[in-house]
């Protein structure tokens, strides 16, 4: 193999070859590998050091920057060679990990230690790991940062009349926290406080409380995830004394931070005041659910459910679905049959959920891919809202992709089930698909297309799974085992989501808290390892992601920075407005890119949560393509196949993301093998490349014939199937200026 400076290398390849060469610029090492049937035209993938050491600057080392580019190879070898119980940790409890990745308290920065001890011996991590994989009854109702069934629980709660049957003491213990710390106008007679009203969402405000013998109100807003509105407290405030005038007033302002109101009339009162001083001293200090307590709380759940959607006659017992108002609530029973569908959901019933649901199909003469006996479901992926479709579940072993549409109250629109079976028809095309309308009201489909699927056919596995469990609590136990879960909550799954941070409930921080302190050292050598698997899951994927590539599209260009890996069909290349108006010369001349975006632990600039997407994007601009990419950007907001521009009003100087598909989630690359995940993104790719990718084509086509350009031209005899190539140099197909394509990583969509 012979390489010159300013030319092009004709490669001859018997055999797959793989090699590392040393750049002579201060850009440290780049890899080659040619494989003579996968790989014909061969390809340059680049391992630079770290972003601050790229360009040139004063005092440069060259040692030091080769062992950067050294000890950067040596951390994207990858999960083939990380076996570790570190990274067998993470794949087990990757909840665990999150959280003391989301605390700010562990860096990856010890190396060479090893962390097997830490995992076996830390009391604090097995505590973590129990409390963050525990069942609880209002996550698998989806309710966790939902701020008006916090309002509906806590009205109920407080409510002397509930049907938890404690009378007024939820309310005493409420009223003495305000009173001790002076934001109680009058102090009221517990003789009267049986007679006191509780309302939830009263005129907007969240919860009220009103004292007629007394003449006093209290009114409380609650603040979880959301910001406060403009002038919203003022505007309350305002109301209150129009409508109880001469009243004394309590303003209370509850909140998850010590988060300041705007109007000094309303006090401040933490959530953890609530947890403490009202719901701890009502039903106990140390209320909250145990390990072994949690069968039985699961046959509670199960039991309201059953006893919903069966319409039994109320027993009087509090209803939990009842308390929350969520009997009609349609994205509700979503969210919790999608819970019971996830074979890895805390229930730990498995996907015996699924397999119910696949008996019912089959009795219903439903076509399936193999008897239900036959089929595994242990890496269904269950979606929610994708597409605005209720439910799917997709398992890419079996190519099984099942589709709810979930009807409570509501009924379909006119052409709501034809849109969903076309979008199912396109994007899953070569899969097993199943539609399943799933009614309330045992009402049919108008779509001929769709399976027929009651509510109350889903009775007898309830039924069935209660058999199994510990018979659940009734009375006043039901109360408490509700409390408990409110309080474990608020303590431990209260996890609040701000674009890419998590904020932490308490004890979940203060857990962090405790293994930075007493194991520093061995953790952080444990989240090194973490890291460097991270770092390596990308250039590991590397080959699989641009063989899949090729096979959807054809031999395609490529170039690859980092966690980028760019290529660019080689269809596009017979469009001389896309092949030469580009200005970037690492992709001679192209303007459009399809570019694989590796994001293993989230990316903060383009708010995006952590998975493999694949992108489609302009790039930068010659000054005779300006016009043509400004064309291409307008008419892409006006198409709705493309996202992520449709609030964009400037188009970026340097990228323009068009398009963004999410080829796998992080969670699949975690919980399953390298042999599995590789099958996935074939699958998706192929799929991509059936339904999104000839759209895409068109419509480029179309916007350059617009622009009077000419016809397509034939595709470049670099992409024939034969195993001599040519191939630029590395040097010359990166960019001149490092500093300005190292700004890429802000650039994403």
């Amino acid at each position: 193999m012979s390489a010159k400076e300013t030319g092009e290398c004709i490669l001859s390849i018997p055999a797959p070859i793989c090699c590392f060469i040393k750049n002579s610029r201060p850009c440290g090492w780049w890899r080659v590998c040619f494989t003579p049937d996968a790989v014909p035209h061969g390809y340059w993938s680049s391992y630079p050091a770290a972003p601050s050491d790229r360009s040139p600057r004063r005092g440069f080392r060259p040692d030091a920057q080769e062992a950067k580019a050294r000890e950067c190879l040596d951390d994207r070898k990858g999960i083939a060679s990380m076996n570790s119980a570190a990274i067998a940790f993470y794949r087990k409890h990757p909840r665990a990990v999150e959280a003391m990745a989301a605390s700010g308290r562990f860096k990856a920065v010890a190396r060479g230690r090893s962390s097997d001890g830490f995992l076996q011996r830390s009391q604090e991590l097995k505590e973590l790991v129990t409390v963050t994989e525990s069942f609880n009854v209002f996550s698998a109702l989806g309710v966790d940062a939902a701020e008006v069934r916090h309002s509906r629980l806590l009205a109920w709660i407080l409510d002397p009349k509930g049907t938890h049957g404690a009378g007024h003491l939820y309310l005493q213990a409420f009223l003495e926290v305000l009173s001790k710390e002076g934001k109680l106008g009058r102090l009221i007679p517990s003789a009267s406080l049986d007679e006191t009203e509780v309302h939830c969402e009263f005129d907007r405000i969240d919860i009220l409380i009103v004292n007629r013998p007394a003449r006093f109100v209290c009114a409380v807003e609650n603040k979880i995830r959301s910001a406060e509105g403009e002038g919203q407290l003022k505007r309350y405030r305002v109301q209150l004394d129009a409508t109880f005038p001469g009243w004394a007033q309590s303003l209370v302002f509850l909140t998850l931070k010590n988060d300041t109101p705007s109007d000094p009339a309303w006090v401040t009162l933490h959530y953890n005041d609530l947890l403490e001083r009202v719901l701890g001293k009502v039903a106990g200090a140390e209320a909250h659910t145990k390990p072994s307590d949690q069968p039985t709380s699961l046959a509670l759940l199960l039991t309201d459910y059953a006893s919903l959607i069966g319409r039994h006659s109320s027993t009087g017992d509090a209803n939990i679905l009842e308390v929350l108002h969520l009997a009609r609530t349609e994205l509700k029973h979503s969210h919790f049959l999608a819970w019971l569908l996830r074979p890895g959901g805390s229930h730990r019933l498995g996907s015996s959920f699924a397999k119910f649901l696949l008996t019912l199909l089959a009795r219903k003469n439903v076509p399936l891919p193999a008897p239900v006996g036959e089929i595994e479901l242990c890496d269904a992926i269950v979606r929610r809202e994708r597409e605005r479709i209720d439910i799917l579940l997709v398992s890419e072993r079996h190519r099984l992709v099942v589709a709810f549409e979930n009807k409570v109250a509501a009924r379909e629109s006119k052409t709501q089930l034809g849109d969903y079976d076309r979008y199912l028809r396109a994007h899953y095309a070569g899969d097993h698909l199943v539609r399943v309308f799933l009614d309330f009201e045992g009402r049919t489909a108008t779509h001929p297309g769709y399976v027929n699927l009651s509510y109350a056919e889903l009775l007898p596995f309830f039924t069935s799974t209660k058999t199994k469990l510990p018979p659940p609590p009734s009375g006043s136990e039901r109360v408490t085992v509700l409390i408990q879960h409110y309080v474990t909550l608020l303590k431990h799954h209260l996890w609040v989501k701000r674009k890419t941070i998590w904020q932490l409930p308490p004890a979940i921080q203060e857990l962090c808290e405790k293994i930075a302190r007493r194991h520093e050292k061995d953790a952080t050598a444990f989240f090194g390892e973490i890291r460097t698997w991270q770092k390596g899951l990308g250039g590991e994927l590397e080959k699989t992601l641009y063989d899949a590539a090729d096979a959807c599209f054809g031999k395609c260009f490529r170039f690859t920075w980092d966690l980028w890996y760019s290529f660019v069909p080689p269809v596009y290349d017979g469009i001389p407005a896309l092949r030469t108006t580009g200005a970037d010369p690492a992709f001679d001349g192209r303007l459009l890119i399809y570019q694989y975006f590796v994001v293993p632990f989230g990316d903060s600039a383009s708010v995006r949560r952590p998975g493999i997407f694949l992108d489609v994007k302009l790039i930068k601009a010659a000054r005779a393509g300006e016009a043509i990419k400004a064309q291409l950007h307008t008419a892409a907001l006006l198409n709705p196949i493309f996202n992520r521009v449709k609030d964009s009003v400037m188009i970026p100087k340097k990228s323009d993301p068009l398009l963004n598909f999410e080829v796998c989630s992080f969670e699949e690359a975690v919980t399953c093998d390298l042999a599995e995940l590789q099958r996935r993104i074939q699958h998706r790719m192929e799929r991509f490349a059936r339904s999104i990718h000839p759209v895409l084509v068109d419509f480029f086509q179309t916007q350059a014939n617009r622009a009077g350009c000419a016809a397509p031209k034939p595709s470049d005899s670099r992409f024939a199937g034969n195993s001599t190539a040519v191939i630029k140099h590395p040097l010359q197909t990166r960019p001149a200026s490092t500093k300005k394509r190292a700004k890429l990583r802000f650039d994403g969509p």
